[in-house]
């Protein structure tokens, strides 16, 4: 990184009060990201600099230190599986001979544990996923599951069908922090706080 982004950045984290602030509400910083390493990224996420271009975050996620996402694979039909005889950005060789690369979409409300590897087998995890801690993730993940080991394999929904095809359906995620607190009360309680939540979310639509 240039000198340059890196006053930008610490100008950022000063203006955001703190390091995890600055990424989970500094728009201007978020604007930041997607233009300079082209990673979207939705309201009160953070965790997610180490991930590559191309990668689409929701709102409120929560991803830990060390996790990675591998985009594409060294191409070991290929008489070396040596970086500079596909990687473009090395000088050797033009576009034509790099490889596929997936990217990942990750929806809202997702919480991936420390350490979490994804391959490219796996280009979508779903809202409300949980991944847990040191996982190796080898296929798309679905909405509400539980995730975990090596490789990943499901553990349990979150919730029961009813429950997930209300959450889904109410698209509580796209409200602001400073609304969906007024119900802190009754968060323990999903049926409750969608019930409450209806007045504030009939108003956005």
């Amino acid at each position: 990184m240039k000198i340059f982004n890196k006053f930008f950045l610490k100008y950022l984290e000063i203006k955001s009060g703190g390091y995890i602030n600055m990424q989970l509400w500094n728009q201007e910083f978020h604007k930041y990201v997607e233009e300079k390493y082209k990673i979207k990224v939705g309201l009160g996420s953070y965790g997610y600099l180490n991930f590559p271009s191309g990668t689409e975050i929701g709102n409120y996620c929560s991803i830990a230190d060390g996790c990675k996402y591998l985009s594409g694979n060294h191409p070991y039909d290929h008489v070396s599986t040596a970086v500079c005889f596909y990687n473009p950005e090395l000088g050797f060789v033009t576009k034509e001979h790099d490889i596929k690369r997936t990217s990942l979409s990750i929806g809202h409300d997702v919480w991936i544990g420390a350490n979490v590897l994804i391959t490219n087998k796996c280009t979508k995890i779903g809202n409300g996923a949980v991944i847990g801690a040191g996982s190796v993730v080898t296929k798309n993940v679905e909405p509400y599951t539980i995730v975990a080991g090596n490789p990943a394999r499901i553990i349990k929904k979150r919730f029961d069908k009813k429950i997930i095809d209300m959450l889904e359906a109410s698209k509580w995620y796209e409200l602001s922090p400073y609304t969906l607190c007024k119900y802190i009360d009754y968060i323990d309680d999903p049926e409750k706080f969608l019930k409450l939540l209806e007045y504030e979310i009939n108003d956005k639509s």
